[in-house]
């Protein structure tokens, strides 16, 4: 039987209680433990040390080539070794522990799936597929993980149809996740596949009713089929399940535009953009999806210098996703017909002190990259600086341009990408 004082410090670490966790581990006594028992204490105690509030990186690693030295064949233990290696940048040691890991472990799908994850992390977007692909293989029934982050992967490659065709060898294994089923119905609806986006949305809703997710992106699909009634009908669903959710305003925004009310839906629109800029746990891409509602609204109704002032705050609380920008941009950017896309970097000093890891308050600098479309270098950096300015940097000096592409076409001008910046202690 497993040890139950290693149990215990499993279940406080696995509940977010660290610190009992590494305790508990740490008072036991490894000379004292069985082979199979001193793997888990080691594994689990490196774990402990590297999530605690004070991380300690070189006592986990420690750990785990203590417990190696005694059980060069365990591959958990290599597999630990790797996760901490990456911790802390040490990528070409954490990847030979890996391959470790898969030699000994060739059969174990976790095993594959942490190597996956990793090559992900390292942008090893080929590797991470079949690591992935591997791992899915070893599970077969057991487990859908490695489908989702494998579905997840092609995403962000802009490979769509594989992305679906992954989360639906998922659902098969996992068919009650209502989660993944929307996921599924938004892919399916991006690639125009609208009967298969509405199995997939009734599936999400049978095993989740009221959905609010489910419901929001039912209207999205509606709108791009132009299924009048349908949209009308899921909004509707939307108002009697959730009547305060930002998105049951959203879609009643959408309702009004499809009705030619464009006057109202902007107030509506405006209503959300200024709540979704109070929310902390902002989902990605969410304010970028909602400004491609609402600028294109704003700027037939000739809204602009409204749209100037929401962007403004948008960037006072330091919200500036890709999405949001390229849609002003799309919508109030003056045309320039000689344009270049430059990429900048600025140089800024933080209006606030901020503790080092001493503890004293320091003045920090930060560089931030931005992606310009202007006509002349000059504009570009005179558009970054304003942006800086609302954002609060103080001190801005020019960096560096890192690239000059002159466009085939004329293009409308502004910013489309910020960084959020790489902070250093100013000497």
């Amino acid at each position: 039987m497993p040890n139950p004082e290693i149990q215990q410090a499993i279940e406080a670490i696995e509940n977010g209680r660290i610190e009992e966790g590494r305790y508990l581990l740490e008072t036991l006594v490894p000379d004292f433990l069985e082979d199979e028992d001193r793997s888990e204490w080691a594994c689990w105690l490196a774990r402990a040390l590297v999530m605690g509030k004070e991380p300690d990186t070189e006592g986990a690693l420690d750990v785990i080539q203590s417990a190696i030295k005694r059980n060069p064949e365990d591959g958990r233990l290599f597999v630990t070794k790797a996760i901490v290696l990456s911790e802390v940048g040490r990528l070409e040691e954490a990847e030979r522990s890996f391959a470790k890991a898969v030699v000994l472990l060739p059969d174990d799908w976790e095993v594959h799936l942490n190597r996956g994850i990793f090559r992900e992390q390292i942008g090893k977007f080929q590797q991470a597929i079949r690591s992935f692909k591997v791992a899915a293989s070893r599970a077969d029934k057991q487990s859908g993980e490695p489908l989702v982050h494998l579905a997840s992967l092609y995403r962000r490659l802009d490979r769509y149809q594989d992305a679906a065709e992954a989360l639906q060898r998922y659902l098969e294994i996992e068919p009650m996740n209502s989660h993944e089923w929307v996921s599924l119905a938004v892919l399916e609806s991006d690639l125009g596949n609208f009967a298969k986006a509405h199995k997939a949305y009734q599936n999400a809703l049978t095993y989740e009713p009221g959905n609010v997710t489910a419901l929001f992106n039912c209207v999205i699909t509606c709108q791009r089929e132009k299924n009048k009634d349908q949209l009308e009908h899921y909004v509707r669903e939307l108002m009697r399940w959730a009547p305060k959710d930002r998105r049951t305003y959203w879609a009643r925004g959408i309702a009004l535009v499809e009705q030619g009310k464009i006057k109202e839906s902007i107030k509506i629109f405006i209503l959300v953009f200024r709540q979704a800029l109070q929310v902390e746990d902002l989902g990605v891409g969410e304010l970028g999806a909602l400004a491609a509602w609402m600028f294109p609204a704003m700027r037939q109704f000739g809204a602009a210098e409204d749209a100037i002032i929401l962007m403004r705050q948008a960037l006072e609380s330091f919200l500036f996703e890709e999405g949001l920008l390229e849609a002003f941009v799309e919508s109030f950017g003056e045309i320039k017909k000689r344009a270049h896309r430059y990429v900048l970097t600025v140089d800024a000093a933080d209006p606030d002190d901020m503790p080092d890891e001493n503890g004293i308050p320091r003045h920090w600098r930060y560089l931030r990259r931005y992606e310009v479309i202007a006509e002349t270098l000059d504009e570009a950096w005179s558009k970054v600086f304003e942006a800086e300015r609302i954002i609060g940097g103080e001190e801005i000096k020019r960096g560096d341009v890192l690239q000059d592409l002159v466009l085939e076409s004329p293009s409308p001008a502004g910013i489309v990408f910020m960084s959020e910046g790489n902070a250093y202690l100013e000497e």
